[in-house]
């Protein structure tokens, strides 16, 4: 199963439009180290049964109990956990959903029209803001996973992700989806401060928020307590609240909460870059193995973070990146690993079948499925796909199936058939 685990990341590395290129005869396409793990149809073996969960016993919607992430539940328990265990936040949080592409049939599909993964699973994020190191996350199953439908979804998601990070002086930066006043407040009871954009028609916001800004550069802002509200003009009015920031304009010109979001607010948006450059696993059809290897991918980065950042006794190469690490934590699960036979002992010398006997082997269509060629799979041939070579010929004399053309002569002429029929 490492085995496995390695090639599905080394897909993201060494990319291949299609499966059976990897396996393929064809220099162009062929790829030495995918093949020398396995065979083609070893993997597709494993991955037709591979799963993370046993599934027999799990409640099905409607019945007490029912999850629609049960497939995948131990891995979110055991990935959250790791998250936020090996590594201490700076302090800039930054909270945003990703979305894990997928386009099949799912109940909690989402559809977002201005991200680049257009349709797929919707995960709530947080992150630290300048390193992009995932810290936790919630895979959105719709309204009826709720924790407290009452409150905006918004106020909620952001309540839940940064709760572990409560009472510490986080300041936490998020969109206009997310944010309004009463989470402002909220998060400031638990000593966590918030900066971000904010809808105009948001409750608690002073009136001049709804007025126009016509001249590029115009700022108007208020202060109650430690609420900052600001509307300022750039190529459009752009609207924040903060609570981590003073009144007044920088030496730009520009407000220190503008600033201050534009730097901070992109740590998913980093994650979900770094993910994208080699991700792992290949399209299918089932919805769960998408989310599995997001969060192997995500794992993959937040350690090569780790790593990067803890004190070494050695100087690390400027060469050395995140696409060499990843090979590496795919080389570890490796281990030396292969299924690939051993070479055997070589073959007895063989000689012709003899003149007396050759009127009995004769060539005859095979009834049923085609069956592999005894000489191909000797010889190790495959077709251009990489698949074994299948014939719907046999000999009648030997009873072993052979390509029509070339094979049945060649088995013949050489005495391989002699050796077959006497062991």
């Amino acid at each position: 199963m490492r085995a496995f685990l390695c090639m599905q990341i080394m897909f993201g590395i060494r990319g291949r439009p299609r499966l059976w290129m990897y396996w393929s005869e064809d220099k162009r396409f062929h790829d030495a180290f995918i093949s020398s793990i396995m065979t083609i149809n070893r993997f597709k073996n494993i991955s037709r049964y591979f799963h993370c969960r046993d599934t027999a016993n799990a409640p099905t919607r409607g019945q007490q109990g029912f999850d629609p992430l049960f497939k995948v539940r131990n891995i979110i328990n055991t990935t959250q956990a790791t998250f936020r265990a090996h590594f201490q936040a700076q302090r800039e949080l930054s909270v945003d959903e990703a979305m894990v592409g997928f386009k099949g049939r799912l109940s909690f599909k989402q559809y977002m029209p201005a991200k680049p993964t257009k349709w797929g699973i919707k995960v709530w994020t947080v992150s630290d803001a300048r390193l992009g190191y995932c810290l936790g996350y919630d895979v959105y199953t719709g309204k009826a996973s709720r924790v407290d439908p009452r409150r905006p979804l918004g106020f909620e998601v952001v309540d839940e992700l940064c709760r572990p990070h409560f009472m510490k002086g986080h300041h936490v930066y998020v969109d206009r989806f997310f944010n309004s006043v009463d989470l402002a407040t909220h998060l400031l009871l638990h000593n966590t401060y918030l900066c971000g954009t904010i809808l105009q028609n948001r409750k608690g916001l002073p009136p001049f928020v709804k007025l126009k800004l016509k001249t590029r550069g115009e700022l108007r802002q208020m202060q109650r307590g430690n609420l900052v509200a600001t509307s300022y003009r750039d190529k459009r009015t752009i609207t924040l609240i903060s609570t981590n920031q003073v009144m007044g304009p920088a030496a730009d010109g520009r407000p220190h909460p503008l600033i201050d979001y534009n730097r901070f607010m992109g740590g998913v948006d980093k994650l979900d870059q770094q993910q994208s450059y080699y991700p792992v696993g290949r399209a299918g059809k089932k919805w769960w193995r998408y989310l599995v290897w997001h969060l192997i991918s995500a794992s993959i980065y937040n350690a090569f973070v780790v790593w990067k950042y803890s004190p070494h006794d050695y100087d690390i190469p400027n060469s050395y990146d995140l696409m060499m690490f990843t090979a590496d934590v795919a080389e570890g699960l490796l281990n030396g690993f292969t299924s690939r036979k051993l070479p055997g002992r070589k073959a007895t010398r063989a000689t012709p079948v003899r003149p007396e006997t050759i009127r009995h082997h004769v060539i005859e269509k095979i009834s049923g499925r085609k069956k592999q060629c005894i000489l191909c799979i000797m010889e190790r041939k495959k077709t251009p796909k990489g698949y074994p070579v299948e014939t719907s010929f046999h000999c009648k004399f030997c009873k072993v199936a052979l390509c029509k053309r070339i094979c049945f002569g060649k088995y013949h002429e050489t005495g391989i058939a002699i050796v077959q029929n006497s062991q």
